[in-house]
């Protein structure tokens, strides 16, 4: 009885664990989708926003994929990719936003700009974060202990690539995204 009860709990440890794996290959926005689609005819079109300096190694792309004889359908959205030199095997991560969520994203850059404000004038009494994360494995925003206050962003869900910055950065990183929305954008 021991020995069935015991197989039982294993199998069901194995059986989760395969479905968990499961879940995570799934595309989660509708640009990983496409982007892992096979037998179609792709068309992707990068557009660079910013090459490594807002916030260290951090670069946006708006991205464009139109099946081929289907390019009403275009899907878009953000690309972002952090990398980490700071070890001797250089790491990279990307991630995937669409244009729907890169809106929700500049929402919270706001919601980060105003609480970080309020924290200034009175910090909260423990160490506190806020951020917001996105289907396509990227979190964004901001720490505060005492005075002190960072962003930080991260791409990936295993072996996710972080990177931090000075929260004065938020307004450039909206910026940039307001800019990309209205040009790109359907």
């Amino acid at each position: 009885m021991k020995k069935n009860v015991i197989g039982l709990f294993i199998l069901s440890v194995i059986a989760i664990t395969f479905a968990s794996a499961q879940e995570r290959q799934k595309p989660q926005t509708k640009l990983e989708e496409i982007f892992l689609s096979k037998g179609d005819l792709l068309i992707r079109e990068f557009y660079p926003l910013q090459k490594k300096g807002v916030t260290g190694d951090t670069s946006f792309d708006w991205i464009i994929v139109k099946k081929a004889g289907q390019e009403r359908n275009a899907v878009s959205g953000l690309k972002v990719e952090i990398s980490d030199y700071s070890r001797t095997i250089s790491n990279k991560q990307s991630a995937f936003l669409d244009s729907e969520e890169v809106k929700e994203l500049i929402s919270s850059i706001d919601y980060f700009m105003n609480l970080s404000d309020q924290y200034r004038v009175q910090p909260p009494a423990t160490y506190t974060e806020a951020y917001f994360s996105t289907k396509g494995d990227f979190k964004i925003g901001f720490y505060c202990d005492g005075k002190d206050m960072k962003g930080f962003m991260s791409a990936g869900s295993i072996g996710s690539v972080s990177t931090f910055f000075d929260i004065k950065k938020f307004p450039d990183i909206k910026s940039i995204l307001e800019d990309a929305i209205a040009k790109y954008s359907k």
